[in-house]
């Protein structure tokens, strides 16, 4: 027989076994944990994108109605410029989902409030006149309240892998701090 053909059997029959064999576990064992590993970092960096979104919502919507709050009239070049100071906090994100609104409510009675003016930013304000009920004991007899409403439709930075959009929203009822109630002067 052929040196080369002997060598070549002799192969065949001290094969290791399958299972023997342990080089390349290692390559297998990452291809199989990788994608995890990226969704779970990936996943956690959007999370923590969009708490912080969530916060400045937050934050800017309180500072809205703040701002409202501290004043005796409100004029509208002032409302203008307080809802410019709202969208501010946003910053860095895209301003133009972003939509504002603060109403100055009157006691209505029984947990309501009647609407005396409403003013919107890429949201129209509330009908003059309409009622909104309110959390249980808020509202001051036969005083006011202003109310802030903000809403953000934040986008995923990964929209390719996870597609859609989720809506963060915050609302402040605050009481006026130097009048029985703030004055809209057009």
């Amino acid at each position: 027989m052929n040196a080369w053909v002997r060598e070549f059997l002799q192969r065949l029959g001290h094969r290791p076994r399958i299972g023997g064999d342990r080089r390349g576990v290692s390559a297998v064992e990452f291809a199989l944990i990788a994608p995890v590993m990226v969704i779970l970092l990936l996943g956690s960096v959007e999370v923590s994108f969009m708490m912080q979104t969530d916060r400045k919502v937050t934050q800017a919507s309180n500072a809205l109605g703040d701002l409202v709050a501290q004043d005796t009239e409100i004029k509208a070049a002032e409302m203008t410029d307080i809802f410019q100071a709202a969208r501010a906090i946003l910053e860095p994100n895209p301003l133009t989902s972003a939509k504002l609104r603060v109403t100055s409510l009157v006691d209505a009675g029984g947990n309501k409030g009647k609407v005396e003016w409403s003013r919107g930013q890429n949201w129209a304000g509330r009908a003059v006149g309409s009622e909104i009920t309110l959390p249980a004991d808020l509202m001051p007899a036969n005083g006011s309240l202003i109310m802030s409403e903000m809403e953000y439709s934040y986008v995923s930075m990964f929209n390719e892998i996870a597609a859609g959009t989720t809506v963060l929203k915050d609302t402040f009822y605050l009481r006026p701090r130097r009048s029985n109630k703030v004055v809209y002067v057009p």
